[in-house]
This record gives structure tokens, C-alpha cells and sequence, in this order.
């Protein structure tokens, strides 16, 4: 889906590393680190044919778990962005108008400057 920013899918579910975790210490920690190392596994891994017959339903549930963990995860994390963008903007256009306002006021000195030159040729 998102092939113009380089990343790449295809691989298999890594199984072992998905039925290793245990789930109800990463919600309770909210152990991101642990749900950080899944997102590769369950993002970019195919599942095929043969994945649905030689696994069980457990396999399947936690699968779905640890992506619902994983959208929640991401979707704090876009609140975060946004909200941390919105304090940025803000300052930049604080700045923005601060940087102005020394312009303009430099601008007024360098007249006055001009015009004490000017007044000091002439005596």
C-alpha cells in the first residue's frame, strides 16, 4: 500500500514470536517496547492457505489482539503527533510574528541611522 516509502511486505507470521507474548502483561505494563518489535510481524507477513489450516483459533485470536493493540497504539500516537504539531505551529507563528516585529523595528534604526549620517556630513 505505502510502496513509495520503501516499505516492503511479503514475509511469513513469525508464529513463535507472536504465541511467546503474553498480552495481558503488555496491556497492563502498556509495554510498548514488546508491541514495537510485533508491528514488523503482523504488518508486513502474509498469511496464506496454509497458515489457516495448521494453526488453531488461538493462534487467530491473538493475532487480532495484538493488532487491536497495535491500532490503539498507533492511534495514541497520532493524537500525540497532532496535538504536539499544534503547540509547534503555534510557537513557529509566535516566532514568525516576534522575527517581524525585530524587522520591522530594525528597519526604523537603520533610518535613523541613515538620517544621523546624513546629519553629520552636513556639519
Amino acid at each position: 500500500m505505502f510502496k513509495d516509502r520503501g516499505i516492503q511486505g511479503g514475509g511469513r507470521i513469525n508464529w513463535r514470536q507472536l504465541m511467546n507474548v503474553d498480552l495481558d502483561k503488555v496491556q497492563k505494563e502498556i509495554d510498548l517496547s514488546t508491541l514495537e518489535s510485533l508491528l514488523n510481524n503482523v504488518t508486513y507477513a502474509n498469511l496464506d492457505r496454509e497458515d489457516l489450516e495448521r494453526l488453531g483459533d488461538a493462534h487467530f485470536v491473538k493475532l487480532f489482539r495484538i493488532s487491536q493493540l497495535t491500532i490503539e497504539y498507533l492511534l495514541y500516537t497520532q493524537d500525540y503527533f497532532q496535538s504536539v504539531n499544534k503547540v509547534l505551529d503555534k510557537k513557529g507563528k509566535e516566532w514568525y510574528e516576534a522575527a517581524k516585529e525585530l524587522e520591522s523595528k530594525l528597519k526604523v534604526k537603520h533610518e535613523d541611522l541613515k538620517a544621523l549620517k546624513k546629519e553629520l556630513k552636513i556639519k
